[in-house]
């Protein structure tokens, strides 16, 4: 009785990280189709693995009077 007690459980454990592993793929593919959608330059950075670029340069990137010079 043990054995198939046993049995049940790790079957349960295997169809659980099966479905976990499928939810974690459709969903990393879901988000990449959606990004795909974008414009051109976003599209290829999303393909290629690439991260954009930051927008302008952040406040520790500047001299701390021109920061403040706002």
């Amino acid at each position: 009785m043990a054995g198939l007690l046993q049995g049940v459980v790790m079957a349960g454990a295997a169809r659980f990280l099966y479905g976990l592993a499928l939810g974690i793929s459709l969903g990393i593919i879901s988000s990449r189709l959606l990004a795909a959608a974008s414009s051109g330059n976003h599209r290829r950075a999303v393909w290629s693995g690439r991260r954009r670029p930051p927008a302008r340069a952040s406040l520790q990137e500047r001299p701390r009077e021109e920061a403040f010079a706002r």
